[in-house]
């Protein structure tokens, strides 16, 4: 009876079909992101005001890979940070795009990363049940002596 609802717990822990979709949006949603900044740099001669922008797309893009990551571990906080920054960035990059076709430089990265941050966003609002039943569970065997906090 105890290793049939062992099992029934650990299977909690593993990731669903949801939280991978999730993870893997986020991390395609970073990943445009990065590319978007690396193009910005190499393809744009920025004005001294603007060239903190490809640098930053860059790094929030490394951040998106992290959380990701975080998400696919099923911790209780990275779903919801990923659907806040995923919010940021769809709102930003949309901005941004329209700020730099305004003064000629279209990119399908600049106009694609809303799109995938607004999926990402929408992906990751429906990790969060799951990601907080595992870290309930999580607690539980931590409380029956099992530490299964990897």
């Amino acid at each position: 009876m105890f290793q049939s609802n062992l099992d029934d717990q650990l299977a909690a822990l593993r990731p669903s079909g949801l939280v991978k979709a999730a993870a893997v949006a986020i991390g395609f949603s970073g990943g445009v992101l990065l590319l978007g900044g690396v193009q910005l740099l190499i393809a744009v001669r920025l004005p001294s005001k603007l060239i903190v922008v490809p640098y930053a797309m860059a790094l929030i893009g490394l951040l998106c890979f992290v959380v990701a990551l975080k998400i696919y571990r099923l911790r209780p906080w990275a779903p919801i940070a990923g659907m806040l920054l995923s919010v940021l960035i769809c709102i930003a990059m949309g901005l941004w795009f329209l700020f730099s076709s305004a003064r000629g430089f279209i990119s399908l990265l600049a106009l694609g990363s809303p799109l995938c941050s607004a999926i990402a966003a929408v992906l990751s609002a429906f990790a969060i049940g799951p990601a907080r039943q595992a870290a309930a569970t999580r607690a539980r065997l931590a409380k029956d002596g099992l530490d299964v906090d990897f």
